[in-house]
């Protein structure tokens, strides 16, 4: 029998693009920086996919976290995208990079689900004031505070319907949160802590989420 090649196109395209136009997958990882790059090319991604069809698209994501505008940029894409998105979380997902997938909720037809052994970071971030002056420093620590505001609804919104939280309102969800990351500053969820207070909707090879190809049938 003889042995099939590589597609040389299709292998280039997921390493150098992080891309794979026929399966419709998306790979997003690393730092998410300033100047965003990795957020446009999401984007532009993101976009060839749905030029294409409004079948179902799966992104891979590994984040250590990062810029809030870069990380942003990849959740209002996700929040906004005509085609329902797969989100897969492999190895951590961080920081910034939680906020991401929290546009998996608002787009509705979305689903988050772990890799078995992926843990998660919640926190507040960390801010940095050196070289400004007191009033740009006072605008920074403004615009910090709402964007603080802003992940705690987005969590808020997203959790809603996990286990732990399923008695609670929106008030006491966000009290609780808060109270959280103010005790544990780093507050560490293993993947089944994550599915258990609703920040992922599943976990790869549990029930209901057996395979991915099982999941984007049902999608």
């Amino acid at each position: 029998v003889a042995v099939k090649k590589p597609d040389n196109d299709t292998v280039k395209s997921a390493h150098d693009y992080g891309i794979v136009i026929a399966q419709r997958e998306l790979f997003v990882g690393g730092e998410l920086v300033a100047e965003g790059d990795e957020g446009l090319a999401f984007v532009k991604n993101l976009r060839i996919l749905q030029a294409a069809s409004d079948q179902p698209i799966t992104v891979h994501l590994y984040s250590i976290g990062g810029d809030w505008c870069c990380g942003i940029v990849i959740r209002d894409a996700i929040a906004t995208s005509t085609s329902p998105i797969l989100l897969i979380c492999h190895g951590i997902v961080a920081s910034m990079g939680t906020v991401i997938t929290t546009g998996c909720h608002r787009q509705g037809d979305s689903l988050r689900v772990n890799m078995p052994s992926c843990d998660w970071l919640i926190h507040e971030g960390y801010s940095e004031f050196d070289g400004l002056t007191f009033r740009a420093a006072q605008s920074t620590a403004e615009w910090e505070e709402r964007i603080r505001e802003e992940m705690l609804a987005s969590y808020v919104d997203a959790v809603a319907d996990g286990e732990y939280f399923s008695d609670m309102g929106p008030t006491k969800i966000k009290n609780y949160l808060n109270k959280r990351m103010q005790e544990k500053h780093d507050w560490w969820l293993t993947s089944e802590d994550a599915l258990y207070y609703g920040f992922v909707d599943g976990i790869l090879g549990s029930d209901d989420f057996e395979t991915v190809g099982d999941i984007l049938r049902r999608m």
